[in-house]
């Protein structure tokens, strides 16, 4: 069967609206057509096309005509391109279309075709009334603009950008394209800033630790602490991509939804680090033919990659200590082994939001788990949490405090120098406008997530542009021109949205700092092209970051979600809260160890639900079920002291051995 008729029979990379492939198909399809172009020495354009004014046709017509719009345009696109050409949903009312063998002639000869056969074909909307459609067209071609993919797809989306600028309804090349006519499009791509500023000695610290474990085979752990939008995330951005190959490395990101739901980080990090290396990788498969089926099997109950290798485990209830130790001492065991192959490598993020459990977990593997291939860096933030939380917290780093093999690193804000150098590396020789860098770092203070809001800000705005191949501050700009306070600035930016953005946003806002978009999708009751567009405009304002293929998104700053969420009235989000609740209890029905502490944590926010306290409270028990943290606390002291004894035993018998033979 030939790649395209095998692509055919997949559903999942069809788009149910319009029958065309999606994106899910383009992430697979282009890099091969790109191979056979370069092999075969041919070009290869891509052409982004946009509908026109679509949002304008939903706001006047309804969503449904909106979707008839979506499926008229695509049906005229497929007619028009050739047999061996390509039409792509890409996302929302944004096509992409490949066109092999087409050089700049060829593909601007059926750009013309594409808007005129458009203008013909009026949709009908109803007996009487026909709407009129038109397309904005941006082409790239291989390899004459760029032999790389994402190169080629930006490139072609900038000259879309400039095709919408100079009225629509009109196609242009990448050839056409200026950073003068683009200038805000190739602002915002300088975000984030690629350098790392300020931070060099602490990433060196944290280079050097885990560089010590390859040779010392002893455990190292980090701390990193700092307040919110000082760069703790993007250190540990910096150390995962040192460390990648170097190691199974396990991540994971905590946050309020999760912090009861028991072992979160640890499940999360090996179930996506199962999911990355395949379950069928040898170092993962000799590490599970290791461990004992009572383990395995409980880990299964919150590790879904292992299901299908595990025997299903009863659920547990409140009398069985003992597998609730097997389960603590599972994941225990599985680091272990893991680390029996090559260095295992944990980097938890956000961890003032952990649960109890993950606490406990690392607490134990820092206190009792000398000898090991490990390395552990985590990142909190100085702010006040939820009172258990933050206990449970401080209470583990201060007993590891005194460890030798823990040490805390503290961010602090940028100094002037160094926000200067940071607005250079951004848009550079931007700190040479008169009294700029002043102001810039009189107002954030330093703070880099401050300074790069408040660089985008004022490109929204218009105060810094490009011109004659430099960048440039508008004349005049003070403090009073200026946003005071981070919040200001969201707030301001939140303001351009249009109505149908921001409810998306408050929604998303409800679910939690991450979200996933077939959730969104549920809650929403949008269709799938509604939430991919939508998605589109919020990754393209730089509020959301995530991946259309993996469906899985967050907010780049929990300021944006905070702000957001405190907009939404108590009633509403009351409402939304038991919504998402209900929605997750019924997707996990069977297996609520999955989603028992986030669903108890939206029942808990919707007070005025009927059930909703005592549905949580159910939850919370079942969550339970699996950790308790003072009778998991005694079990591993009598543990350690056991495994205490033994050494001693075992030091003991040698060296009377030792004396034997002297």
């Amino acid at each position: 069967m030939s790649d395209e008729l095998s692509f055919q029979k997949n559903s999942a990379l069809l788009d149910p609206l319009t029958g065309l492939y999606n994106r899910h198909y383009l992430e697979q399809f282009v890099p091969q057509e790109l191979k056979k172009a370069q092999a075969g020495n041919y070009p290869l354009s891509l052409l982004m096309i946009d509908v026109d004014k679509f949002k304008k046709i939903n706001d006047s017509y309804g969503h449904l005509c909106g979707d008839k719009a979506l499926k008229h345009a695509a049906g005229i696109m497929k007619k028009t391109v050739r047999q061996n050409d390509t039409v792509i949903r890409y996302a929302g009312d944004e096509f992409l279309i490949l066109l092999p063998g087409a050089d700049k002639d060829t593909t601007s000869a059926i750009c013309k075709n594409l808007l005129s056969n458009i203008e013909k074909n009026q949709l009908t909307i109803d007996k009487d009334r026909v709407l009129d459609i038109t397309l904005s067209i941006g082409y790239a071609v291989y390899p004459e603009d760029s032999g790389e993919q994402l190169k080629l797809i930006d490139m072609a989306d900038k000259a879309l950008y400039l095709s919408k600028k100079q009225g629509r309804n009109r196609f242009s090349s990448a050839k056409e394209v200026t950073v003068e006519e683009v200038s805000s499009l190739v602002a915002m791509d300088a975000f984030p800033c690629r350098n790392f500023i300020g931070r060099r000695e602490e990433l060196e610290k944290l280079k050097q630790l885990f560089d010590s474990v390859a040779g010392s085979k002893m455990p190292q752990a980090a701390f990193i602490s700092g307040p919110s939008g000082v760069g703790r995330s993007r250190i540990l951005d910096e150390i995962k991509n040192y460390v990648k190959d170097k190691g199974s490395l396990i991540y994971c990101g905590a946050s309020s939804p999760h912090a009861e739901d028991p072992y979160y980080l640890f499940a999360k990090g090996i179930g996506d680090h199962i999911d990355l290396s395949g379950i069928d990788d040898p170092r993962i498969m000799d590490v599970i033919s290791k461990m004992p089926a009572a383990e395995l099997s409980e880990l299964s109950l919150i590790i879904p990659q292992l299901r299908k290798l595990a025997k299903r485990s009863a659920d547990l209830n409140a009398e069985d200590t003992g597998r609730r130790f097997l389960l603590f001492e599972a994941f225990s065991d599985i680091l272990n082994w893991m680390a029996d192959h090559e260095r295992v490598l944990m980097i938890f993020d956000d961890i003032d939001w952990a649960d109890k459990a993950s606490l406990e977990l690392l607490r134990y593997l820092i206190k009792h788990e000398a000898n090991r291939n490990m390395f552990i860096a985590c990142s909190f933030a100085n702010r006040p949490t939820g009172a258990a939380a933050a206990a449970a917290l401080q209470a583990m780093l201060k007993e590891t405090s005194n460890n030798a093999s823990v040490s805390n690193i503290a961010l602090a804000d940028l100094s002037a120098g160094d926000t200067t150098a940071m607005m250079d590396a951004i848009f550079p020789g931007i700190s040479k406008a008169k009294g700029f860098a002043g102001l810039i770092y009189n107002t954030t203070k330093g703070n880099p997530y401050f300074i790069e809001e408040m660089l985008k800000f004022l490109v929204e705005k218009g105060v810094i542009f490009y011109q004659k191949d430099i960048w440039h501050v508008r004349d005049g700009i003070g403090e009073k021109e200026i946003p005071a306070s981070l919040n200001e600035i969201i707030k301001v930016r939140l303001t351009s949205l249009d109505d149908e953005t921001k409810e998306m946003m408050l929604q998303a806002a409800v679910i939690g700092k991450n979200f996933d978009a077939d959730m969104l999708k549920k809650i929403g009751e949008k269709n799938e092209g509604f939430v991919s567009e939508f998605l589109a405009r919020a990754k393209n304002m730089h509020l959301v970051d995530g991946s259309e293929g993996s469906g899985k998104f967050n907010f780049i700053n929990e300021n944006t979600q905070n702000i957001l969420y405190g907009e939404l009235n108590e009633a509403a989000r009351n409402k939304l809260h038991y919504k998402i609740a209900q929605l997750l209890v019924n997707e996990h029905k069977d297996n609520l160890y999955d989603v028992a502490g986030e669903a108890a944590f939206h029942y808990s926010h919707a007070p005025g639900e009927e059930k909703a306290l005592k549905s949580g409270k159910e939850l919370l028990e079942k969550a339970s079920e699996l950790f308790d943290p003072d009778e998991i606390r005694d079990s591993l002291e009598q543990f350690a002291r056991e495994l205490a004894s033994k050494k001693e035993k075992t030091i003991v018998e040698l060296s009377d051995k030792a004396m034997k033979e002297a």
